[in-house]
Protein backbone atom coordinates (compact mmCIF):
# COMPACT_ATOMS: atom_id res chain seq x y z
CA UNK A 1 0.00 0.00 0.00
CA UNK A 2 1.38 3.39 -0.97
CA UNK A 3 0.71 6.54 0.99
CA UNK A 4 -2.36 8.44 -0.18
CA UNK A 5 -3.80 11.81 0.85
CA UNK A 6 -7.46 12.40 0.03
CA UNK A 7 -10.17 14.73 1.31
CA UNK A 8 -13.56 13.86 2.72
CA UNK A 9 -15.91 16.59 3.89
CA UNK A 10 -13.93 18.96 6.13
CA UNK A 11 -10.94 16.66 6.67
CA UNK A 12 -7.83 15.43 4.94
CA UNK A 13 -7.52 11.64 5.08
CA UNK A 14 -4.06 10.06 5.10
CA UNK A 15 -3.72 6.33 4.46
CA UNK A 16 -0.24 4.87 4.90
CA UNK A 17 1.82 1.92 6.06
CA UNK A 18 2.88 1.82 9.71
CA UNK A 19 6.46 2.85 8.90
CA UNK A 20 5.17 6.16 7.44
CA UNK A 21 3.16 7.10 10.54
CA UNK A 22 5.81 9.53 11.76
CA UNK A 23 5.21 11.76 8.76
CA UNK A 24 1.47 11.86 9.49
CA UNK A 25 2.17 12.53 13.17
CA UNK A 26 3.89 15.73 12.08
CA UNK A 27 0.55 17.23 11.05
CA UNK A 28 -0.20 20.16 13.36
CA UNK A 29 -3.76 18.94 14.08
CA UNK A 30 -4.63 15.27 13.48
CA UNK A 31 -6.20 12.18 15.05
CA UNK A 32 -5.96 8.46 14.42
CA UNK A 33 -9.08 6.55 13.34
CA UNK A 34 -8.76 3.09 14.83
CA UNK A 35 -11.84 1.95 12.91
CA UNK A 36 -10.60 2.87 9.44
CA UNK A 37 -6.84 2.77 10.20
CA UNK A 38 -6.37 6.26 8.79
CA UNK A 39 -5.12 9.63 9.93
CA UNK A 40 -7.74 12.42 9.88
CA UNK A 41 -6.71 16.07 9.80
CA UNK A 42 -9.09 19.08 9.71
CA UNK A 43 -8.94 21.45 6.75
CA UNK A 44 -6.78 24.28 8.05
CA UNK A 45 -4.00 26.40 6.61
CA UNK A 46 -1.39 24.79 8.87
CA UNK A 47 -2.43 21.27 7.83
CA UNK A 48 -2.73 22.29 4.16
CA UNK A 49 0.74 23.82 4.21
CA UNK A 50 2.23 20.74 5.89
CA UNK A 51 0.69 18.37 3.34
CA UNK A 52 1.92 20.45 0.40
CA UNK A 53 5.42 20.55 1.92
CA UNK A 54 5.77 16.97 3.14
CA UNK A 55 3.85 14.85 0.61
CA UNK A 56 4.65 14.43 -3.07
CA UNK A 57 2.35 15.16 -6.01
CA UNK A 58 2.01 11.40 -6.55
CA UNK A 59 0.80 10.89 -2.95
CA UNK A 60 -1.70 13.78 -2.84
CA UNK A 61 -4.84 12.91 -4.77
CA UNK A 62 -6.26 15.62 -7.11
CA UNK A 63 -9.20 16.46 -4.81
CA UNK A 64 -6.90 16.85 -1.80
CA UNK A 65 -4.38 18.85 -3.81
CA UNK A 66 -7.09 21.24 -5.01
CA UNK A 67 -8.49 21.61 -1.48
CA UNK A 68 -5.06 22.33 0.02
CA UNK A 69 -4.11 24.89 -2.63
CA UNK A 70 -7.51 26.56 -2.50
CA UNK A 71 -7.32 26.83 1.26
CA UNK A 72 -3.82 28.33 1.19
CA UNK A 73 -4.72 30.78 -1.56
CA UNK A 74 -7.97 31.82 0.10
CA UNK A 75 -6.31 32.51 3.42
CA UNK A 76 -2.94 33.84 2.37
CA UNK A 77 -3.46 35.69 -0.91
CA UNK A 78 -5.27 39.00 -0.66
CA UNK A 79 -5.20 42.25 -2.57
CA UNK A 80 -1.82 43.72 -3.40
CA UNK A 81 -0.58 46.90 -1.78
CA UNK A 82 -2.47 49.87 -3.31
CA UNK A 83 -0.04 51.52 -5.69
CA UNK A 84 -1.87 54.85 -5.48
CA UNK A 85 -1.50 55.08 -1.68
CA UNK A 86 -0.48 58.63 -0.79
CA UNK A 87 2.28 58.54 1.85
CA UNK A 88 2.79 61.57 4.04
CA UNK A 89 6.52 60.80 4.16
CA UNK A 90 8.37 58.71 1.59
CA UNK A 91 9.02 55.17 2.88
CA UNK A 92 12.46 53.63 2.80
CA UNK A 93 12.87 50.64 0.51
CA UNK A 94 12.62 48.07 3.31
CA UNK A 95 9.52 49.75 4.78
CA UNK A 96 7.71 49.57 1.43
CA UNK A 97 8.74 45.93 1.08
CA UNK A 98 7.35 45.18 4.54
CA UNK A 99 4.05 46.87 3.65
CA UNK A 100 3.76 44.92 0.40
CA UNK A 101 4.32 41.63 2.19
CA UNK A 102 2.04 42.37 5.14
CA UNK A 103 -0.91 43.85 3.28
CA UNK A 104 -2.34 40.62 1.77
CA UNK A 105 -2.38 38.86 5.17
CA UNK A 106 -4.67 39.20 8.14
CA UNK A 107 -1.83 38.52 10.54
CA UNK A 108 1.79 39.59 10.28
CA UNK A 109 4.93 39.96 12.40
CA UNK A 110 7.13 43.00 11.83
CA UNK A 111 10.38 41.63 13.24
CA UNK A 112 12.20 44.82 12.34
CA UNK A 113 15.25 45.97 14.20
CA UNK A 114 14.91 48.97 16.49
CA UNK A 115 15.42 52.14 14.50
CA UNK A 116 14.28 50.70 11.15
CA UNK A 117 10.81 52.27 11.27
CA UNK A 118 8.37 49.64 12.57
CA UNK A 119 5.95 52.30 13.80
CA UNK A 120 5.96 54.10 10.42
CA UNK A 121 5.18 50.76 8.75
CA UNK A 122 2.33 49.88 11.11
CA UNK A 123 0.75 53.34 10.85
CA UNK A 124 0.73 53.28 7.06
CA UNK A 125 -0.51 49.69 6.96
CA UNK A 126 -3.48 50.75 9.11
CA UNK A 127 -4.06 53.87 7.00
CA UNK A 128 -4.16 51.81 3.80
CA UNK A 129 -6.63 49.38 5.35
CA UNK A 130 -8.77 52.32 6.48
CA UNK A 131 -8.75 53.79 2.97
CA UNK A 132 -9.85 50.45 1.52
CA UNK A 133 -12.69 50.08 4.04
CA UNK A 134 -11.10 47.06 5.72
CA UNK A 135 -10.94 48.68 9.18
CA UNK A 136 -12.31 51.69 11.01
CA UNK A 137 -10.01 51.64 14.04
CA UNK A 138 -6.48 50.90 15.21
CA UNK A 139 -5.73 49.46 18.66
CA UNK A 140 -2.14 49.75 19.88
CA UNK A 141 -1.00 47.77 22.93
CA UNK A 142 2.47 48.73 24.07
CA UNK A 143 4.61 49.22 27.20
CA UNK A 144 3.65 52.34 29.13
CA UNK A 145 7.05 53.84 28.37
CA UNK A 146 6.23 53.62 24.65
CA UNK A 147 2.79 55.25 24.86
CA UNK A 148 4.15 58.80 24.41
CA UNK A 149 5.81 57.76 21.14
CA UNK A 150 2.64 56.83 19.28
CA UNK A 151 0.80 60.22 19.27
CA UNK A 152 4.00 61.85 18.02
CA UNK A 153 4.56 59.22 15.31
CA UNK A 154 0.93 59.46 14.18
CA UNK A 155 1.25 63.23 13.88
CA UNK A 156 4.41 62.90 11.80
CA UNK A 157 3.53 59.93 9.58
CA UNK A 158 -0.21 59.25 9.38
CA UNK A 159 -1.49 60.38 5.93
CA UNK A 160 -5.22 60.20 6.76
CA UNK A 161 -7.53 61.86 9.27
CA UNK A 162 -7.53 60.17 12.66
CA UNK A 163 -8.59 60.69 16.27
CA UNK A 164 -6.27 59.26 18.93
CA UNK A 165 -6.65 58.55 22.64
CA UNK A 166 -3.96 57.40 25.07
CA UNK A 167 -5.51 55.42 27.91
CA UNK A 168 -4.19 56.54 31.29
CA UNK A 169 -4.74 54.84 34.65
CA UNK A 170 -7.66 56.41 36.51
CA UNK A 171 -9.20 57.83 33.34
CA UNK A 172 -11.40 54.91 32.33
CA UNK A 173 -14.45 57.13 31.81
CA UNK A 174 -12.56 59.34 29.35
CA UNK A 175 -11.49 56.28 27.38
CA UNK A 176 -15.03 54.85 27.36
CA UNK A 177 -16.39 58.14 26.01
CA UNK A 178 -13.77 58.09 23.27
CA UNK A 179 -14.59 54.46 22.42
CA UNK A 180 -18.30 55.22 22.10
CA UNK A 181 -17.99 58.57 20.31
CA UNK A 182 -18.52 58.81 16.53
CA UNK A 183 -15.51 59.71 14.39
CA UNK A 184 -16.99 59.95 10.93
CA UNK A 185 -14.35 59.69 8.25
CA UNK A 186 -11.52 59.38 10.79
CA UNK A 187 -9.54 56.36 11.87
CA UNK A 188 -10.06 55.94 15.60
CA UNK A 189 -6.80 55.06 17.43
CA UNK A 190 -6.71 53.76 21.00
CA UNK A 191 -3.33 53.34 22.72
CA UNK A 192 -3.24 51.10 25.82
CA UNK A 193 -0.34 50.19 28.09
CA UNK A 194 0.22 46.44 28.21
CA UNK A 195 0.85 46.62 31.97
CA UNK A 196 -2.73 47.83 32.50
CA UNK A 197 -4.08 44.52 31.15
CA UNK A 198 -2.87 42.52 34.15
CA UNK A 199 -5.59 43.92 36.40
CA UNK A 200 -8.29 46.57 36.48
CA UNK A 201 -10.80 47.34 33.75
CA UNK A 202 -8.48 48.40 30.91
CA UNK A 203 -8.83 45.00 29.24
CA UNK A 204 -12.65 45.27 29.32
CA UNK A 205 -12.44 48.69 27.64
CA UNK A 206 -10.02 47.26 25.07
CA UNK A 207 -12.36 44.35 24.28
CA UNK A 208 -15.33 46.70 23.92
CA UNK A 209 -13.28 48.84 21.52
CA UNK A 210 -12.51 45.77 19.39
CA UNK A 211 -16.12 44.58 19.42
CA UNK A 212 -17.41 48.05 18.48
CA UNK A 213 -15.12 48.65 15.51
CA UNK A 214 -13.53 46.87 12.60
CA UNK A 215 -10.10 46.88 14.19
CA UNK A 216 -6.48 46.27 13.35
CA UNK A 217 -4.69 45.39 16.60
CA UNK A 218 -0.97 46.06 16.96
CA UNK A 219 1.19 44.82 19.80
CA UNK A 220 4.24 47.06 19.91
CA UNK A 221 7.25 45.40 21.57
CA UNK A 222 5.45 42.06 21.39
CA UNK A 223 8.16 40.37 23.43
CA UNK A 224 6.21 41.79 26.41
CA UNK A 225 3.63 39.02 25.86
CA UNK A 226 6.17 36.24 25.29
CA UNK A 227 5.58 34.64 28.69
CA UNK A 228 3.97 31.21 28.57
CA UNK A 229 0.43 31.13 29.98
CA UNK A 230 -0.32 29.56 33.34
CA UNK A 231 -3.12 27.02 33.60
CA UNK A 232 -5.55 26.11 36.34
CA UNK A 233 -8.20 23.42 35.93
CA UNK A 234 -7.19 23.02 32.29
CA UNK A 235 -7.86 26.69 31.50
CA UNK A 236 -5.41 29.52 30.98
CA UNK A 237 -5.26 31.94 33.91
CA UNK A 238 -6.08 35.50 32.74
CA UNK A 239 -2.94 37.55 32.15
CA UNK A 240 -1.78 40.33 29.83
CA UNK A 241 -0.82 37.59 27.35
CA UNK A 242 -4.14 35.73 27.30
CA UNK A 243 -6.08 39.00 27.26
CA UNK A 244 -4.17 40.08 24.16
CA UNK A 245 -5.04 36.71 22.59
CA UNK A 246 -8.72 37.21 23.41
CA UNK A 247 -8.81 40.77 22.09
CA UNK A 248 -6.99 39.70 18.94
CA UNK A 249 -9.71 37.18 18.13
CA UNK A 250 -12.18 40.09 18.02
CA UNK A 251 -10.12 41.96 15.42
CA UNK A 252 -10.03 41.76 11.64
CA UNK A 253 -6.23 42.17 11.47
CA UNK A 254 -3.38 41.52 13.89
CA UNK A 255 0.23 42.76 13.83
CA UNK A 256 3.15 42.23 16.18
CA UNK A 257 6.18 44.51 16.27
CA UNK A 258 9.53 43.75 17.86
CA UNK A 259 13.20 43.88 17.06
CA UNK A 260 13.92 40.90 19.32
CA UNK A 261 11.22 38.20 19.09
CA UNK A 262 13.47 35.79 21.02
CA UNK A 263 15.29 36.89 24.17
CA UNK A 264 15.22 33.80 26.38
CA UNK A 265 14.64 30.91 23.97
CA UNK A 266 12.57 29.47 21.11
CA UNK A 267 9.66 29.22 23.54
CA UNK A 268 9.34 33.04 23.36
CA UNK A 269 7.80 32.66 19.90
CA UNK A 270 4.72 30.75 21.04
CA UNK A 271 2.68 33.53 22.64
CA UNK A 272 3.51 36.10 19.97
CA UNK A 273 2.46 33.91 17.03
CA UNK A 274 -0.41 32.44 19.04
CA UNK A 275 -1.75 36.01 19.20
CA UNK A 276 -1.48 36.36 15.43
CA UNK A 277 -3.09 32.99 14.65
CA UNK A 278 -2.47 29.65 16.32
CA UNK A 279 -2.57 27.90 12.94
CA UNK A 280 0.69 29.62 11.97
CA UNK A 281 2.55 27.56 14.58
CA UNK A 282 0.10 24.67 14.43
CA UNK A 283 -0.48 24.59 18.20
CA UNK A 284 -3.09 26.25 20.39
CA UNK A 285 -1.52 24.72 23.47
CA UNK A 286 1.84 25.81 24.88
CA UNK A 287 2.63 22.33 26.18
CA UNK A 288 2.12 20.82 22.72
CA UNK A 289 4.38 23.51 21.26
CA UNK A 290 6.98 22.85 23.94
CA UNK A 291 6.88 19.09 23.32
CA UNK A 292 7.30 19.62 19.58
CA UNK A 293 10.13 22.14 19.60
CA UNK A 294 12.02 21.95 22.91
CA UNK A 295 14.11 19.32 24.69
CA UNK A 296 13.42 18.88 28.39
CA UNK A 297 15.95 18.09 31.10
CA UNK A 298 16.80 18.84 34.70
CA UNK A 299 14.41 18.08 37.55
CA UNK A 300 11.42 16.11 36.22
CA UNK A 301 12.43 17.20 32.71
CA UNK A 302 10.84 20.63 33.21
CA UNK A 303 13.91 22.67 32.27
CA UNK A 304 14.45 23.48 28.60
CA UNK A 305 17.96 22.30 27.72
CA UNK A 306 17.77 22.37 23.93
CA UNK A 307 15.63 22.64 20.81
CA UNK A 308 14.44 20.37 17.99
CA UNK A 309 12.48 20.68 14.74
CA UNK A 310 13.71 24.27 14.48
CA UNK A 311 13.79 24.22 10.66
CA UNK A 312 10.14 23.16 10.62
CA UNK A 313 9.15 25.96 13.00
CA UNK A 314 11.03 28.61 11.05
CA UNK A 315 9.43 27.47 7.78
CA UNK A 316 6.02 27.97 9.39
CA UNK A 317 6.82 31.46 10.65
CA UNK A 318 8.72 32.80 7.66
CA UNK A 319 5.69 33.57 5.40
CA UNK A 320 4.16 35.67 8.18
CA UNK A 321 7.29 37.54 9.19
CA UNK A 322 9.29 40.44 7.80
CA UNK A 323 12.72 40.59 9.40
CA UNK A 324 15.38 43.24 8.84
CA UNK A 325 18.43 44.42 10.78
CA UNK A 326 19.38 48.07 11.03
CA UNK A 327 22.86 47.38 9.68
CA UNK A 328 21.28 45.94 6.50
CA UNK A 329 19.50 49.16 5.61
CA UNK A 330 21.49 52.00 7.20
CA UNK A 331 25.09 53.05 7.58
CA UNK A 332 25.30 52.98 11.36
CA UNK A 333 28.20 54.14 13.55
CA UNK A 334 30.19 51.53 15.44
CA UNK A 335 29.17 50.09 18.78
CA UNK A 336 32.05 49.77 21.25
CA UNK A 337 31.93 47.76 24.49
CA UNK A 338 34.10 48.12 27.59
CA UNK A 339 34.03 46.51 31.03
CA UNK A 340 35.28 48.32 34.10
CA UNK A 341 36.00 45.90 36.93
CA UNK A 342 35.48 47.09 40.48
CA UNK A 343 36.81 45.48 43.67
CA UNK A 344 34.47 44.61 46.53
CA UNK A 345 34.82 46.61 49.71
CA UNK A 346 35.27 44.70 52.98
CA UNK A 347 31.61 44.82 53.99
CA UNK A 348 30.35 43.71 50.59
CA UNK A 349 32.77 40.77 50.57
CA UNK A 350 31.60 39.60 53.99
CA UNK A 351 27.92 39.89 53.07
CA UNK A 352 28.38 38.00 49.80
CA UNK A 353 30.49 35.25 51.40
CA UNK A 354 27.87 34.63 54.08
CA UNK A 355 25.00 34.79 51.62
CA UNK A 356 26.84 32.40 49.32
CA UNK A 357 27.29 29.77 52.04
CA UNK A 358 24.91 26.98 50.87
CA UNK A 359 24.17 26.05 54.46
CA UNK A 360 23.34 29.59 55.56
CA UNK A 361 22.17 31.68 52.60
CA UNK A 362 21.81 34.45 55.15
CA UNK A 363 23.73 37.45 56.46
CA UNK A 364 23.20 40.56 58.59
CA UNK A 365 24.21 44.20 58.74
CA UNK A 366 23.79 46.37 61.83
CA UNK A 367 21.33 43.89 63.31
CA UNK A 368 19.23 43.70 60.15
CA UNK A 369 18.89 40.22 58.66
CA UNK A 370 18.81 39.07 55.04
CA UNK A 371 17.78 35.48 54.31
CA UNK A 372 17.35 33.88 50.89
CA UNK A 373 15.15 30.89 50.18
CA UNK A 374 16.00 30.29 46.51
CA UNK A 375 19.06 30.58 44.29
CA UNK A 376 17.28 33.14 42.07
CA UNK A 377 16.47 35.33 45.06
CA UNK A 378 20.08 35.09 46.17
CA UNK A 379 21.27 36.30 42.74
CA UNK A 380 19.03 39.36 43.00
CA UNK A 381 20.27 40.11 46.52
CA UNK A 382 23.87 39.72 45.31
CA UNK A 383 23.18 42.39 42.71
CA UNK A 384 21.72 44.78 45.26
CA UNK A 385 24.72 44.35 47.55
CA UNK A 386 27.36 44.90 44.83
CA UNK A 387 25.41 48.02 43.85
CA UNK A 388 25.84 49.39 47.36
CA UNK A 389 22.54 48.51 49.04
CA UNK A 390 21.51 46.03 51.71
CA UNK A 391 17.99 44.58 51.52
CA UNK A 392 16.54 43.25 54.78
CA UNK A 393 13.31 41.65 55.91
CA UNK A 394 11.00 43.96 57.84
CA UNK A 395 9.60 42.59 61.07
CA UNK A 396 6.22 40.87 60.86
CA UNK A 397 5.95 41.74 57.17
CA UNK A 398 6.59 39.92 53.92
CA UNK A 399 8.38 42.97 52.61
CA UNK A 400 11.95 44.20 52.38
CA UNK A 401 13.52 47.40 53.54
CA UNK A 402 16.64 48.80 51.92
CA UNK A 403 19.56 50.80 53.24
CA UNK A 404 22.83 51.98 51.78
CA UNK A 405 25.98 50.14 52.75
CA UNK A 406 28.21 52.65 54.47
CA UNK A 407 31.75 53.35 53.32
CA UNK A 408 33.28 53.22 49.89
CA UNK A 409 30.94 52.24 47.03
CA UNK A 410 33.27 50.87 44.31
CA UNK A 411 30.74 51.01 41.45
CA UNK A 412 29.69 54.53 42.32
CA UNK A 413 33.30 55.68 42.56
CA UNK A 414 34.06 54.19 39.13
CA UNK A 415 31.02 55.95 37.67
CA UNK A 416 32.16 59.26 39.20
CA UNK A 417 35.63 58.79 37.71
CA UNK A 418 34.20 58.21 34.23
CA UNK A 419 31.79 61.13 34.48
CA UNK A 420 34.49 63.46 35.77
CA UNK A 421 36.77 62.67 32.83
CA UNK A 422 34.25 63.56 30.10
CA UNK A 423 34.14 66.62 27.89
CA UNK A 424 31.78 69.25 29.26
CA UNK A 425 29.29 68.90 26.39
CA UNK A 426 29.05 65.10 26.18
CA UNK A 427 25.66 63.56 26.99
CA UNK A 428 25.37 60.23 28.79
CA UNK A 429 22.72 57.61 29.52
CA UNK A 430 23.16 55.77 32.83
CA UNK A 431 21.20 52.54 33.35
CA UNK A 432 20.54 50.84 36.68
CA UNK A 433 18.21 47.95 37.48
CA UNK A 434 17.06 48.97 40.97
CA UNK A 435 15.18 52.11 42.02
CA UNK A 436 17.51 52.86 45.00
CA UNK A 437 20.50 52.67 42.62
CA UNK A 438 18.91 55.18 40.27
CA UNK A 439 18.10 57.44 43.22
CA UNK A 440 21.72 57.24 44.43
CA UNK A 441 23.07 58.02 40.95
CA UNK A 442 20.83 61.08 40.55
CA UNK A 443 21.78 62.33 44.01
CA UNK A 444 25.49 61.85 43.26
CA UNK A 445 25.33 63.64 39.90
CA UNK A 446 23.62 66.63 41.50
CA UNK A 447 26.23 66.71 44.28
CA UNK A 448 28.87 66.83 41.54
CA UNK A 449 27.11 69.89 40.09
CA UNK A 450 25.59 68.26 37.02
CA UNK A 451 22.09 68.66 35.63
CA UNK A 452 20.28 65.38 34.97
CA UNK A 453 16.85 63.89 34.39
CA UNK A 454 15.43 60.76 35.99
CA UNK A 455 13.11 58.80 33.69
CA UNK A 456 11.24 56.54 36.09
CA UNK A 457 8.03 54.57 36.30
CA UNK A 458 4.78 56.10 37.49
CA UNK A 459 5.02 59.24 35.36
CA UNK A 460 2.18 60.19 33.03
CA UNK A 461 2.60 60.27 29.26
CA UNK A 462 2.96 64.07 29.29
CA UNK A 463 5.52 63.97 32.12
CA UNK A 464 7.59 61.39 30.25
CA UNK A 465 7.66 63.58 27.14
CA UNK A 466 8.76 66.59 29.22
CA UNK A 467 11.67 64.57 30.64
CA UNK A 468 12.78 63.41 27.18
CA UNK A 469 12.54 66.91 25.73
CA UNK A 470 14.53 68.37 28.63
CA UNK A 471 17.38 65.94 28.04
CA UNK A 472 17.36 66.29 24.27
CA UNK A 473 17.00 70.06 24.03
CA UNK A 474 18.76 71.47 27.12
CA UNK A 475 22.51 71.47 26.44
CA UNK A 476 23.25 71.78 30.17
CA UNK A 477 21.23 68.66 31.00
CA UNK A 478 23.86 66.02 30.21
CA UNK A 479 22.75 62.91 32.09
CA UNK A 480 19.76 60.65 31.53
CA UNK A 481 19.21 58.16 34.36
CA UNK A 482 16.73 55.31 34.05
CA UNK A 483 15.97 51.63 34.43
CA UNK A 484 13.08 49.56 33.10
CA UNK A 485 10.93 52.61 32.36
CA UNK A 486 13.40 53.84 29.75
CA UNK A 487 14.31 50.59 28.04
CA UNK A 488 11.71 50.87 25.27
CA UNK A 489 10.25 53.32 22.82
CA UNK A 490 12.30 56.44 23.43
CA UNK A 491 15.03 58.09 21.35
CA UNK A 492 18.00 59.81 23.00
CA UNK A 493 20.60 59.88 20.22
CA UNK A 494 22.08 63.02 21.78
CA UNK A 495 23.92 60.59 24.08
CA UNK A 496 26.71 58.46 22.68
CA UNK A 497 27.91 56.96 25.98
CA UNK A 498 25.95 54.40 28.01
CA UNK A 499 27.03 53.45 31.51
CA UNK A 500 25.49 50.25 32.92
CA UNK A 501 25.55 50.42 36.70
CA UNK A 502 23.62 47.12 36.72
CA UNK A 503 21.76 44.84 34.31
CA UNK A 504 18.62 42.76 34.54
CA UNK A 505 18.75 39.06 33.60
CA UNK A 506 16.87 39.78 30.35
CA UNK A 507 18.63 40.12 27.00
CA UNK A 508 15.57 42.00 25.73
CA UNK A 509 16.08 44.69 28.38
CA UNK A 510 19.73 45.06 27.47
CA UNK A 511 19.13 45.09 23.71
CA UNK A 512 16.29 47.59 24.04
CA UNK A 513 18.26 49.95 26.25
CA UNK A 514 21.28 49.88 23.93
CA UNK A 515 19.09 50.96 21.02
CA UNK A 516 17.85 54.12 22.74
CA UNK A 517 21.12 55.78 21.71
CA UNK A 518 22.14 53.62 18.71
CA UNK A 519 19.47 54.26 16.12
CA UNK A 520 18.64 56.54 13.20
CA UNK A 521 19.96 60.02 13.94
CA UNK A 522 23.05 58.88 15.86
CA UNK A 523 26.15 60.42 14.28
CA UNK A 524 28.90 59.13 16.58
CA UNK A 525 30.24 55.73 17.60
CA UNK A 526 28.34 54.59 20.69
CA UNK A 527 30.23 53.37 23.76
CA UNK A 528 28.74 50.96 26.32
CA UNK A 529 30.56 50.66 29.63
CA UNK A 530 29.60 47.93 32.10
CA UNK A 531 30.54 48.58 35.71
CA UNK A 532 31.16 45.00 36.76
CA UNK A 533 32.07 43.90 40.26
CA UNK A 534 34.95 41.44 40.43
CA UNK A 535 32.53 38.79 41.65
CA UNK A 536 30.96 35.84 39.87
CA UNK A 537 27.38 37.21 39.92
CA UNK A 538 28.00 40.30 37.78
CA UNK A 539 30.25 38.34 35.43
CA UNK A 540 27.71 35.50 35.10
CA UNK A 541 24.99 37.98 34.12
CA UNK A 542 27.08 39.41 31.27
CA UNK A 543 27.96 35.89 30.09
CA UNK A 544 24.29 34.84 30.13
CA UNK A 545 23.25 37.95 28.19
CA UNK A 546 25.82 37.10 25.52
CA UNK A 547 24.42 33.56 25.13
CA UNK A 548 20.89 34.90 24.74
CA UNK A 549 22.14 37.43 22.18
CA UNK A 550 23.64 34.62 20.11
CA UNK A 551 20.33 32.71 20.17
CA UNK A 552 18.38 35.84 19.15
CA UNK A 553 20.72 36.38 16.19
CA UNK A 554 20.30 32.75 15.11
CA UNK A 555 16.49 32.98 15.09
CA UNK A 556 16.57 36.25 13.18
CA UNK A 557 18.77 34.71 10.48
CA UNK A 558 16.37 31.76 10.20
CA UNK A 559 13.29 33.99 9.86
CA UNK A 560 14.95 35.78 6.96
CA UNK A 561 15.73 32.46 5.30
Amino acid sequence: MTTSVTVEGEEFVITCEYFDNDRAKGLPDRRWSQLYKQWLAPLSKSNARYILQEYSALEIQPDALAAAKLFINTVEKGDVWPEDFDFKNTPMKHQLEALQRAYPLREYALSMDMGTGKTFTAINLAAARMNEGQISALLVVCPSSVKPVWPDELRIHCPINYAAMVHEAGHNDDTRRFTNSPCLGKMKVLIVGVEALSQGSAWEIMNHFCESHATMMVIDESSTIKTSPKFKGGKAVPSRTTRCWDAGELCEYRVTMTGTPVTQGIQDLFSQYRFLDWEIIGNKNYFSFKARYTIGGGFKGKKIVGYKNVDELMSRLRPYTYSVKITDVMDMPRQVYETKFCALNFTQKRLLDELGDPYKMATELDGKVLECETVLERMIRYQQIVGGHFPFRLEDEMKYGIERIQGNNPKLEEMKAIVGSLDSDRKVAIWARFFPEQELIVETLKQMGYECVWYKGGATTDERMEIINEFRNNKDCRFFVSGGAGYRGITIVEADLNIYYSNTFSYDDREQSERRTWRKGQLNPVLYVDLTMNHKIDQQILTALKRKEDLAKFVDSQLRG
